[in-house]
């Protein structure tokens, strides 16, 4: 790893919590494993992103994600390959609100 990806926080947060560990705790727990957009991954990372920002808008950290800045998150979803991902925060509010039913999950980690 270079220097400078130890100071990356997207890459800290991939390396703290892979994919793979969030999508077995979904399963584990009876959660869906959601695809698309909007997985669980990016949704916890869009609002670590929004907090290190100064907790800027929604509308904010959707332009973010579709500008690529987080594209190491990105899925195989028909949107992203065909370049036809909205900028509009509907998708990302409503993942959010899902959210709290997967927050139950990591609790149980304690």
């Amino acid at each position: 790893m270079k220097s400078g990806d130890s100071l990356n926080p997207l890459r800290m947060f991939r390396k703290v919590v892979p994919e793979q560990f969030i999508r077995e705790l979904c399963v584990k727990h009876g959660h869906g494993v959601r695809e698309g957009i909007y997985s669980a991954s990016v949704v916890i990372w869009l609002m670590i992103w929004q907090r290190l920002q100064g907790n800027v808008s929604m509308a904010a950290a959707v332009q973010y994600l579709v500008q690529g800045e987080a594209a190491e998150l990105q899925s195989e979803c028909r949107r992203w390959t065909t370049g036809t991902v909205s900028a509009s925060t509907g998708g990302y509010c409503q993942a959010r609100q899902r959210l709290p039913k997967l927050a139950s999950v990591f609790q149980a980690l304690h």
